[in-house]
């Protein structure tokens, strides 16, 4: 390996443009100067369309000799140039293969999270679907009793209340939604005697579970009038 090669327009055997055009087949040309006779500048032109980085003119003196030192320098300077742009340039390429790399696998990660944030929604929604068709069935099922129907939280608050129940208490089902149930209909005995809250059976089984049946129990109508009720 060279690091200046200097090649003649005319040597002996094969000429300096033959060399130069074997060397550019081969794809191994160093850093190339040609010498070339005076006049002879179409050579020189030639030369460097073949890669060639720079050429000198002979003249019959020698004095040419001088200049070859500058003209290596520069040719090794220019070579030095072009080789530290080959080094950017796959850097560069590197870079950006890496980066296009990384973009795709982002791209693959957000697709499949978007993917599985879509399956989560549909599932949501179909749950929601068949809640909201559920609860419309049990609202078809309270509605439609002809028994009145109530729940309540466990601090004794109304959650729910069907027609029915409204009817037989005097109440509008708006006017009980969220209301303290104990202090509105059986608050007092059938007896007349006040009913506190630890001694109502349906405050008792709403706090530990435990079914109570109380066939003859007391509630109070809006007006103030008792009935007798299935508990």
């Amino acid at each position: 390996v060279y690091d200046v090669l200097v090649v003649d327009h005319q040597m002996p055997g094969a000429g300096g443009l033959e060399v130069l055009r074997a060397l550019a087949l081969q794809g191994a040309l160093p850093p190339t100067i040609m010498v070339t006779g005076h006049g002879d500048e179409a050579i020189a032109v030639e030369a460097m369309k073949l890669g060639a980085g720079d050429y000198v003119v002979k003249d019959v003196d020698g004095r040419y000799l001088t200049l070859m030192p500058t003209v290596v320098a520069r040719v090794l300077h220019q070579q030095h140039l072009v080789e530290e742009k080959r080094q950017a340039e796959e850097a560069l390429q590197q870079t950006l293969a890496e980066l296009e790399t990384r973009v795709q696998e982002r791209t693959a990660a957000l697709q499949q999270a978007n993917t599985h944030l879509h399956a989560e929604i549909a599932e949501r929604r179909r749950a929601e679907a068949a809640l909201a068709q559920l609860n419309r069935r049990h609202r078809l099922i309270l509605d439609s009793a002809g028994e009145g129907i109530y729940g309540v939280d466990l601090e004794g608050r109304t959650t729910f209340v069907n027609p029915a129940a409204a009817r037989m208490l005097g109440w509008a089902v708006e006017e009980l939604l969220g209301q303290p149930m104990h202090d509105l209909v059986c608050h007092t005995t059938r007896d007349g005697m006040p009913c506190p809250h630890d001694a109502c059976p349906i405050r008792a089984a709403c706090w530990d579970g435990v079914v109570r049946h109380v066939p003859e129990e007391v509630f109070w109508r809006k007006d103030g009038t008792p009935f007798f009720v299935w508990v």
